[in-house]
């Protein structure tokens, strides 16, 4: 029986990535995409990762979505790859652009 995550009730720094859903194969032990959170393996690994851009002068603006889920043939993977996703988001964010990874 699913148990009730704990919600919280003020301002939530998400920074770091959830954990990744358990894995049927171990092809990312030797994976040079892999993220190093794909140890942390869970059955608690349904996140969506939401980048956006952030302009305080127009914040109901409606921007272009990119969703990117990754690949693994629902074998393996993780939407935190090995790939420096921080200069993806800055680019697509500072060109108006939301990405969504899963």
């Amino acid at each position: 029986r699913p148990v009730k995550r704990a919600r919280w009730h003020q301002e939530h720094a998400a920074l770091d990535y959830g954990a990744p859903c358990l894995q049927f194969m171990e092809f990312h032990k030797h994976d040079k995409f892999a993220g190093s959170n794909m140890q942390n393996e869970s059955e608690d690994c349904l996140f969506l990762n939401v980048f956006t851009p952030f302009d305080p002068e127009e914040e109901s603006k409606l921007h272009p979505i990119i969703v990117w889920i990754h690949g693994g043939s629902f074998l393996a993977g993780s939407g935190d790859t090995g790939i420096d996703m921080e200069v993806i988001t800055k680019h697509f964010t500072s060109n108006g652009v939301a990405l969504i990874t899963v």
